[in-house]
């Protein structure tokens, strides 16, 4: 039965109605690419974000370039967990320059290269990014670091790279539950403490078994159930990888990236299209949409 209640002014309940909406806006982060933005409206805080594709689909590099976007505005940490912390360094350089991570790393760099490398280093010296190797084999560091961050430095942002990696000495019969329990847990820690948590995890050899490749839910664990604590998954599909010459659509699929939104509780689902460069360091949208 509908409850009933006493007149009230209606001013009192627009009022809010606009506050509500503003607290809403203030709570939303933009991903700094507009296809993203503009279909899927960025992110809220409290999401949990999980990021899937098999090697090579860019999964890192993709996570590099979206942390690199964020830190200019907002306080983010990575957890290179699965990469060293010099390897992380270094694309990310890379994706601010164009010049290859494997060039930085060994040293390889032209004269004329300098000039933006130290543009580059000057733009993370302002920025508000940090980076750890915190947790490997151990998701519960993980959960505390994140905590002492926010309180620390205000953290908003999180990205954790790579879920696999935390649980490579659990007997495979113990994974999926122990996968659940810690995506449970950092969706809590992200609705208590206002996060955006973005996970990266790799996709089941199942994808290697379909003629296109193309990735699904399932491809996590095998079962879509033990994805209930996510708010958005993001699967990473690459054709050219292949040898595929082309998307679904028949859109050409070299130098390309599709990123599948196969899972969004706050708005809609679909696919959009990256292009990504020579040097596979930097992801730019394209204004190209998949139904």
């Amino acid at each position: 039965m509908k409850t009933q209640t006493k007149p009230i002014p209606i001013h009192d309940l627009t009022n809010k109605l606009l506050t509500n909406l503003e607290h809403n806006h203030q709570d939303r982060y933009l991903t700094g690419f507009k296809n993203l933005d503009d279909n899927f409206d960025g992110f809220s805080s409290g999401d949990l974000v999980l990021v899937g594709g098999r090697p090579g689909m860019g999964k890192t590099q993709f996570a590099v370039n979206l942390m690199a976007n964020l830190c200019k505005n907002q306080v983010c940490l990575y957890f290179a967990l699965d990469l060293s912390m010099k390897d992380v360094a270094a694309r990310f350089l890379a994706c601010k320059t164009g010049i290859e991570a494997h060039h930085l790393k060994s040293g390889k760099v032209a004269i004329e290269d300098h000039e933006p490398l130290n543009i580059a280093n000057k733009f993370f010296e302002n920025s508000k990014l940090s980076l750890t190797d915190i947790g490997i084999d151990d998701p519960q560091s993980i959960l505390a670091v994140i905590q002492t961050q926010v309180k620390q430095s205000q953290t908003k942002v999180v990205v954790i790279d790579d879920l696999q990696t935390l649980f490579t000495g659990i007997k495979k019969s113990k994974i999926n539950q122990q996968i659940q329990l810690f995506l449970n847990q950092l969706k809590s820690i992200a609705t208590a403490l206002n996060l955006i948590v973005i996970v990266l995890s790799q996709l089941t050899r199942e994808v290697e078994k379909r003629k296109s490749h193309l990735p699904k839910l399932s491809d996590f664990t095998g079962d879509r159930s033990d994805l209930h604590s996510v708010d958005k998954v993001w699967l990473l599909y690459r054709p050219a990888y292949y040898g595929i010459q082309t998307f679904e659509d028949g859109t050409p699929s070299a130098n390309a990236m599709q990123l599948i939104l196969a899972e969004n509780n706050n708005g809609n689902e679909g696919a959009v299209c990256f292009h990504i460069d020579k040097n596979f360091t930097r992801f730019s949208a394209i204004e190209l949409e998949f139904s």
